[in-house]
């Protein structure tokens, strides 16, 4: 018997043209008001509840509906919150689709989650290890407390990562949660934590507060990552393949809207962020950078780089087979971007 994973591709690679044309429709797009469908087809279009973080680079989504980006064949609503809730949702299929950076989806899908990537439209992942004037390294934070949101999730393995890289293990710091971004931003703009890891977005609204702040590592630059992206129920996927790009249509085009003009997006951007001021003008400016050009399949090399640090983590199922598992068909992608 074919596995799930065999049989999506199967059923996906042997039907990219069918899949453009149902995902297309027409040429109009949906209403950008909470939900967006289109009308006027010979079917019911399919219904997708999406959930993303509160950061501009996990937004797209969001721009993409308020935009009305969303071709017929698929009625869209969207979620934005915390990335916990999110993990509840898809786990349990209330919502279709899940946008997060690893190793969140994958620790999702390890306790047993029907979880798959679909496509990804951040490469790398726009953060940096950020430190209070005076600490220049990040060996210098033994000792000291660093935000976290809470200890699981992208941020935590970020600064795992950061720290063993730098001969120190979590015990040699103090770890506050704090629950969320905004929570780490503001305690590190109080100076009631040492340092802290957060996106590229909020490091450049504190550094108009605290000029000073030191930037300790630059994961954007510095580190081979699978960034924002979207992740699925594989059951509702295998089921709604044409559903699944209708969805991916949307976010490819308003991908291709920013690299055009991001200005389009800041609307949307202040009401996911609740930033203002400079914090919205450098998200707004910085995301055509942070965002690739069009959706990309996520690849087993990427995937594998996750698995790497996983496993330096004691996480046994971080293997081979779990990689290849995550890696949704490539040809979702191809028939969205090719609905171009």
């Amino acid at each position: 018997m074919l596995s799930r994973r065999k049989r999506l591709v199967i059923l996906a690679v042997t039907t990219v043209s069918t899949l453009v044309l149902a995902a297309c429709g027409s040429d109009d797009a949906g209403s950008g008001s909470g939900s967006a469908s289109g009308s006027g087809g010979s079917s019911e279009p399919v219904e997708i509840a999406v959930y993303h973080g509160p950061i501009a680079e996990q937004a797209l989504p969001t721009i993409a509906l308020d935009l009305g980006l969303y071709p017929e064949g698929c009625t869209v609503s969207m979620e934005s919150g915390d990335a916990n809730v999110g993990l509840t949702l898809v786990s349990s299929g209330r919502v279709q689709a899940y946008v997060n950076a690893s190793p969140v989806p994958e620790q999702v899908a390890s306790g047993g989650a029907p979880v798959q990537w679909a496509a990804l439209f951040q490469e790398g992942i726009s953060t940096e290890f950020i430190a209070q004037p005076g600490i220049d390294s990040v060996e210098d934070l033994r000792g000291k407390s660093i935000g976290i949101i809470n200890p699981t999730g992208t941020i935590w393995t970020l600064i795992q990562i950061a720290l063993r890289d730098a001969g120190l293990e979590p015990s040699d710091v103090t770890t506050v949660p704090l629950g969320s971004i905004p929570g780490v931003n503001s305690a590190f703009a109080a100076g009631t934590v040492d340092a802290t890891v957060t996106t590229a977005g909020s490091v450049g609204a504190i550094r108009a507060q605290k000029p000073d702040t030191v930037t300790l590592v630059d994961f954007a630059e510095d580190f081979d990552w699978i960034g924002s992206g979207v992740a699925v129920n594989s059951d509702w996927a295998e089921e709604n393949p044409d559903g699944l790009v209708c969805l991916l249509t949307g976010l490819n085009r308003a991908l291709v809207a920013i690299q055009e003009d991001p200005e389009v997006a800041r609307e949307s951007l202040a009401k996911v962020t609740g930033q203002t001021g400079p914090g919205l003008d450098f998200a707004v400016e910085s995301l055509p950078e942070v965002l690739t050009e069009q959706l990309q399949p996520v690849t087993l090399e990427q995937e594998q780089v996750v698995m790497d640090a996983m496993e330096a983590q004691g996480e046994d199922w971080a293997t081979e087979e779990f990689a290849e598992q995550m890696i949704g068909d490539p040809a979702w992608v191809e028939a969205a971007v090719a609905n171009e």
